[in-house]
């Protein structure tokens, strides 16, 4: 790795519960130590556009068919695409995400049913050249755990949250398939935070970024 970071697309991903939020979280704060600008991201999100379907996206009210909660996603996408990733990560930023389009295939995908292959090809043609994050990770979890830990949150669920442990199962699987199919790493989140941060940064390549401070 070169002493100064450039411009790229980290994705943090995995099932809800999984920890992947704080662990984006903790990877924003660390590299913002060493790099000029780091911009987090959440999916559906990151727009004003992004935002508003977010709303309706995980709205427990709004019945939504499968086809159609890929569509609000796959616009939210584009618009991060075009709106952020570009311009950003052109100027130099590490955009770091919590979700992308993984997720479809997770969700939408082996949890609701939807043809895989469906999501894949369009979301190609939603993210362009950023189909691909430069990095990602995707963090992993059994289903007893997840359900622990959404017994101690203190806000109401939205709509994945209130499915029921045979859904999760089929997410759990289709990240699986996703790490396995693009070559990704998969790391376990059932650890503490500290450690599964340590071990994020390892497989990042970034745990020698303070020996360059």
């Amino acid at each position: 790795m070169s002493e100064q970071l450039t411009g790229k697309y980290i994705v943090i991903e995995g099932t809800d519960g999984a920890g992947k939020s704080i662990q984006h979280k903790y990877l924003i704060d660390y590299l913002a130590k060493f790099s000029q600008r780091v911009v987090g991201v959440a999916e559906p999100g990151g727009t004003d556009i992004g935002l508003l379907l977010r709303d309706i996206i995980k709205n427990p009210f709004f019945n939504k068919t499968p086809e159609t909660e890929f569509d609000l996603l796959t616009a939210a996408r584009r618009e991060l695409a075009r709106l952020v990733l570009t311009p950003e990560i052109v100027n130099g930023s590490i955009v770091i995400s919590d979700r992308n389009w993984f997720s479809s295939v997770a969700y939408q995908g082996f949890g609701r049913r939807m043809d895989v292959n469906e999501i894949i090809e369009t979301s190609k043609r939603a993210m362009g050249k950023f189909f691909m994050p430069d990095e990602s990770v995707i963090l992993d979890v059994p289903v007893s755990i997840v359900e622990l830990r959404k017994s101690f949150r203190a806000e109401k669920p939205d709509t994945f949250e209130i499915e029921e442990n045979p859904f999760f199962e089929r997410v759990r699987q289709g990240y699986l398939w996703v790490a396995d199919k693009f070559d990704i790493e998969v790391i376990d989140g059932s650890p503490t935070i500290e450690l599964v941060h340590q071990n994020i940064l390892r497989q990042l390549g970034y745990t020698a970024l303070e020996n360059q401070a």
